[in-house]
């Protein structure tokens, strides 16, 4: 689940996108390795350990681009 990936997790995916992406892979994965990326950025800038530690707006900004859907409100 995304809310418990760690930022070792995120900085690992963004780093096998970035892989794909130098290897001719279409601009699509350019843009999800930018978005995971931007992701662990913002982990870091936050101090959040695992994605759920991320404040609300940021996750809303973020998920959609990391194509991943955020669960409902209860």
């Amino acid at each position: 689940m995304l809310g418990e990936l760690t930022l070792r997790e995120v900085q690992r995916r963004a780093e096998e996108l970035r892989t794909l992406v130098a290897s001719g892979t279409p601009a699509r994965a350019a843009l999800l390795a930018l978005a995971w990326h931007e992701l662990g950025d913002a982990m870091k800038r936050t101090g959040a350990v695992i994605v759920a530690e991320l404040g609300e707006k940021e996750l809303v900004q973020l998920a959609p681009r990391l194509s991943a859907v955020l669960p409902s409100p209860r």
